[in-house]
């Protein structure tokens, strides 16, 4: 079952939505600029995969966190995707 929280910040606000293999971080109003992204879902598996919007994001794995190569910027039309495989 898909567990979905609501977060609101300065520059916007939106929902993370935990749901098996994957983790979405949408933007319903303003934007969301990000250098890392942490989330102990991500601590038993293999992240297969990282898109904002359309966009793969280059990242290193430190952990439970992700640091993204360069700043990316989650914005309505462009929500933070990131697709884990878990460990066998």
């Amino acid at each position: 079952t898909p567990f979905t929280a609501f977060w609101s910040l300065g520059s916007g606000w939106g929902t993370c939505t935990l749901e098996a293999g994957e983790i979405r971080l949408q933007v319903e109003s303003g934007e969301l600029p990000l250098s890392s992204f942490a989330s102990d879902r991500m601590a038993g598996g293999t992240v297969t995969g990282v898109r904002v919007g359309e966009e793969p994001a280059a990242f290193a794995r430190e952990g439970v966190t992700l640091v993204f190569s360069d700043p990316v910027r989650v914005t309505p039309v462009a929500p933070l995707n990131i697709s884990l495989a878990a460990s066998v």
